[in-house]
């Protein structure tokens, strides 16, 4: 069921067992692993049903570090993934690693740990699976890799396996 704040009384209490913070596809996809479970999920989105200048003002802010681009971000149902129009593409083993000329770099998990959350998202929004990719290509050479990404039509947040009402 999806609620919208101004309609729950002020100063109520949410009792969840688990509150997902923000409603794009990562957080839809973790909140819908508990979709047949016992425990009770709650989503909190900063927007709404469609986008607002209200709630895309809370990003006029100063950012310092890494640039934001405030095209990026969106403060909607669906999140990002209202924004990158279904760009779905695996990360890249570099990604990964720790690079010297990239501040900040390298995760603390490998690209192998997140294979298997891999397909399950992709088999949530209908993508292709990882395994799908080309991983090498024609123009493949010390200095440059082939890379693939796959660009479905607009992924809905309507063809979840939720109850938008």
């Amino acid at each position: 069921m999806i609620s919208s704040a101004h309609d729950i009384p002020k100063n109520s209490v949410l009792k969840a067992d688990l509150c997902v913070i923000g409603s794009g596809p990562a957080g839809l996809s973790l909140a819908l692993e508990f979709k047949d479970r016992s425990e009770k999920v709650v989503v909190l989105e900063g927007g709404d049903l469609m986008p607002s200048e209200e709630a895309q003002s809370l990003y006029d802010l100063e950012a310092t570090g890494l640039p934001i681009s405030q095209k990026s971000r969106v403060r909607v149902l669906g999140g990002g993934g209202r924004v990158w129009n279904g760009l779905w593409r695996p990360h890249d083993e570099i990604d990964f690693q720790s690079r010297s000329w990239v501040p900040d770099s390298g995760w603390p998990i490998t690209r192998a740990a997140l294979e298997p959350y891999y397909v399950r998202a992709a088999q949530l929004f209908h993508a292709p699976l990882p395994a799908d990719y080309p991983v090498t290509g024609a123009l493949d050479s010390a200095r440059l890799q082939t890379a693939c990404s796959v660009w479905q039509t607009r992924i809905s947040i309507w063809q979840l396996p939720i109850d938008p009402f």
